[in-house]
């Protein structure tokens, strides 16, 4: 088919091409219900560290580019061993008592899955320069995760950090 003989919606189409649309649009969510990569993501919100050693390949890389947002390196690990051990230096550094993930979009191409989540960590209320002595801090990411053989082998997270700092700093002038 050419572009001259059918790139235009009949008008009878159009309407089962918005239906279909509003379904994808609709049905983000559910795909997270058995998404494997959500029951990985699961395990990080679950702080199981254990579990998610056991779920990452031995080649494993996690990688946060968006970090520089802190005048920080973007972070690029490798392996289970490394990947764990900064999750739960990361928890313990900010006094992270609870993350919660709820995840709004989710499909899978490729091996490649992506999963938007609104986030809420409670954690430290000083770590963030607040009086209080604990915060919960939304957020929204959105991550890569490829899955092979049920074994993670790549995760990106790309963090709006950017309103973390926008809500924190609403929260330091209510003070």
């Amino acid at each position: 088919m050419n572009c001259e003989t059918g790139c235009r919606l009949s008008r009878s189409s159009f309407p089962a091409a918005l239906l279909l649309l509003f379904l994808s649009i609709s049905a983000g969510a559910d795909d997270c219900k058995d998404n494997a990569a959500v029951q990985y993501l699961r395990l990080i919100e679950n702080m199981d560290w254990q579990g998610m050693h056991e779920r990452l390949a031995r080649d494993a890389r996690y990688l946060d580019p968006t970090m520089i947002h802190y005048d920080r390196p973007a972070i690029d690990l490798s392996g289970p061993d490394d990947i764990v051990a900064f999750w739960i230096s990361a928890s313990a550094e900010s006094g992270t008592s609870s993350i919660t993930y709820d995840y709004t979009h989710c499909f899978e191409t490729a091996g490649y899955h992506i999963i938007r989540y609104d986030i809420a960590v409670e954690a430290s209320g000083r770590f963030w320069g607040l009086k209080q002595d604990r915060a919960t801090i939304p957020g929204q990411v959105t991550s890569v995760i490829r899955i092979v053989d049920e074994k993670v082998i790549e995760h990106r997270d790309y963090v709006d950090y950017a309103g973390a700092d926008r809500y924190i700093e609403a929260l330091r002038s209510s003070q």
